[in-house]
């Protein structure tokens, strides 16, 4: 017998195509993750990622909460990276030398910094749109932007409070890092949608 009904997931809310204001709230070190655009030679080469996630205060959720969104990025600070053009933007100038000989710290500093995001909205193949940030600007001069309403967080996997802090975060997040390669996560995968 087939029963058909809802999954039980609440509707997710998008942010709305455009340019918003977006403030760094989470830097989290992901691990090592399988590349899925790998080239046929190579299908399991991994690469270090970061995901970063900006509140946007303009898009609000019906208890006035601002709404998230997220961009897993590359963990590379190389001209040609899409983080390092976001870190810049984010810091109002350039990378120098000292910025890239401690990346880690260069990482801690965006958090609280705010920028222009341009979120796009994405269909895949089966049908299902979600929003995308597709570009970081600079802010304007002048531009004055709220503290932030969630907690700032960094996430490094190579602190020793790594794990306390995995805990905390989303399950979707917690499962990404559980993914990633030679990765364990204690005492969260009863907590995951696996």
């Amino acid at each position: 017998m087939k029963i058909t009904g809802t999954s039980g997931r609440a509707e997710r809310r998008s942010i709305s195509e455009g340019t918003h204001i977006g403030t760094v709230v989470q830097v989290l070190d992901l691990g090592e993750q399988v590349n899925i655009f790998a080239e046929e030679d190579n299908p399991n080469k991994t690469q270090r990622k970061v995901y970063v996630t900006y509140e946007v205060p303009d898009e609000k959720l019906d208890d006035g909460r601002p709404l998230v969104i997220g961009q897993e990025l590359t963990a590379s600070l190389s001209p040609k990276s899409r983080l390092r053009p976001a870190i810049e933007s984010l810091l109002g100038r350039t990378l120098v030398e000292a910025d890239l000989a401690d990346a880690t710290q260069t990482l801690k500093s965006i958090l609280g910094r705010s920028a222009f995001i341009e979120v796009e909205h994405v269909t895949t193949r089966k049908g299902t749109t979600f929003a995308k940030i597709k570009n970081v600007m600079k802010l304007s001069r002048g531009v004055n932007v709220d503290s932030p309403f969630n907690d700032l967080i960094f996430l490094d996997l190579d602190d020793a409070n790594a794990n306390e802090i995995i805990q905390g975060l989303p399950n979707f997040i917690q499962a990404k890092i559980a993914s990633g390669v030679g990765r364990i996560v204690p005492n969260t995968n009863e907590d995951l949608d696996l």
